[in-house]
């Protein structure tokens, strides 16, 4: 049976750099606890392995993302990443220019 977890991307993150990463923490105003939760979303984390690793409890995980979701507007993961990568987009074109 093959692994859930191989699914993901676990390298996402890395489609990211320090300057970007950066970039959408000063966007949205992101404190670092949702910067972590972020980064581990984009490894291909869910709710309750995200409050695993930090050490919380998932319903804290859940209150992050919902204030998350409401600083970029978003409803749901999927429009969230859609967002952010459309945020670095923008960023890099007006690092070229």
């Amino acid at each position: 049976m093959r692994d859930k977890s191989s699914r993901y991307n676990h390298n996402a993150a890395m489609s990211f750099n320090r300057d970007q990463w950066k970039h959408i923490q000063k966007c949205y105003n992101f404190s670092e606890r949702k910067m972590q939760i972020l980064k581990l979303l984009f490894e291909g984390l869910e709710n309750d392995k995200i409050a695993k690793m930090l050490k919380i409890r998932y319903n804290t995980v859940k209150a992050h993302f919902g204030n998350i979701y409401q600083r970029v507007g978003v409803q749901n993961k999927v429009q969230l990443v859609i967002q952010l990568f459309t945020i670095v987009q923008v960023y890099n074109k007006s690092k070229k220019s």
